[in-house]
């Protein structure tokens, strides 16, 4: 089995996201970015294992691979709209998108929109659509707003589409999880709303609500 963490724009979070997933799932964890690589390279610190970096011509054969497998896998993908993050969103069976406060963020968002509705008119009409809205600071009007977006706008079960919430800065994660830690271990309040949003994710995966 394959979930994936996607989003065309870049920086929005999703190799914390990705290892993150991994580590609290027990899952094995495929790195499609192979140009940057982080996410294998964090998972490789941390003494995470199943985790690989996947070449860029071999990234159909092994998430078609995934697919088929028992273990559950974790795909984090590179930014835009090409071969990697089509291939593990059609592979799927939930995605986790993780998107900005700012304006080009939520622009992005809007991109991704359109590509997970070809996705699943094409491809992969069960796919299961979890977003999560990251940076958040509380009593930043823009912020707030774009909150209220997600809630009201986007959230919608009925659609295999879920607002699972946000999370503020998250960097503790990805240092908790190189000290050979689980996320919900890092300081703060960043490890509860990391252990929360992941909870959520694998309910709804599961088939719940």
């Amino acid at each position: 089995m394959l979930v994936s963490v996607g989003a065309v724009k870049g920086g929005q979070g999703k190799t914390t996201w990705a290892v993150a997933l991994a580590s609290a799932m027990e899952a094995g964890l495929l790195d499609l970015d192979s140009g940057q690589g982080d996410a294998h390279d964090w998972a490789t610190r941390a003494g995470h294992t199943p985790s690989e970096k996947i070449r860029p011509d071999e990234v159909v054969a092994r998430v078609e691979a995934a697919m088929d497998d028992r273990t559950l896998w974790v795909a984090d993908t590179p930014p835009g709209e090409g071969v990697a993050l089509r291939t593990a969103l059609g592979a799927a069976i939930g995605v986790l998108v993780p998107v900005g406060t700012g304006t080009n963020d939520l622009r992005g968002w809007g991109r991704m929109v359109s590509l997970l509705g070809e996705i699943r008119q094409k491809v992969n009409p069960d796919l299961k659509v979890c977003v999560v809205l990251n940076g958040v600071r509380a009593g930043c009007k823009t912020h707030e707003e774009a909150l209220t977006f997600f809630r009201d706008q986007v959230h919608a079960p009925e659609k295999k589409t879920w607002f699972l919430g946000a999370v503020g800065l998250r960097q503790a994660v990805p240092d908790a999880i190189r000290d050979g830690h689980s996320p919900g271990m890092a300081p703060g309040a960043a490890g509860d709303e990391f252990s929360t949003i992941i909870a959520s994710f694998a309910q709804i995966l599961r088939g719940g609500q």
